[in-house]
């Protein structure tokens, strides 16, 4: 099972990217300095986890312009179910750009969250400074 729920989010992820690249590409025809997936961390209070956000893209052609990706595609399925260990996931839709979980559990490990961001957020986006 756990190869059929690797397949799915591959495919969402494909999908989702094939999208947001096609954005970054038109952006980037049309300015002269942008870049994708930019990362920053928000002053004062906010509901972002880590106050962490990353723009979609952003130029800087005498005045900064933010660009959003809204995605108007999305891969549809029937609703599956999967074991994962002792608990099991229910994926009625799954979007590459946005995570909610739902549980029962009474505290969600705060470690387990912030390995989770880490990994898939990078914070101090170490893969850009390894290219």
């Amino acid at each position: 099972m756990a190869s059929e729920f690797e397949d799915l989010v591959v495919r969402v992820r494909d999908h989702y990217l094939e999208q947001f690249w096609a954005l970054a590409d038109k952006q980037s025809k049309q300015c002269t300095v942008g870049t994708a997936e930019l990362k920053i961390k928000l002053n004062g209070a906010s509901e972002l986890y880590d106050r962490c956000y990353c723009v979609d893209y952003a130029t800087n052609d005498g005045e900064i312009q933010v660009f959003e990706f809204a995605v108007d595609r999305f891969l549809l399925f029937d609703p599956v179910t999967f074991d994962c260990g002792r608990a099991t996931l229910l994926v009625d839709h799954l979007h590459w750009d946005d995570v909610v979980i739902e549980h029962d559990l009474p505290d969600v490990p705060a470690d387990a969250i912030e390995d989770w961001f880490n990994r898939w957020f990078d914070p101090e986006d170490a893969a850009m400074r390894q290219t």
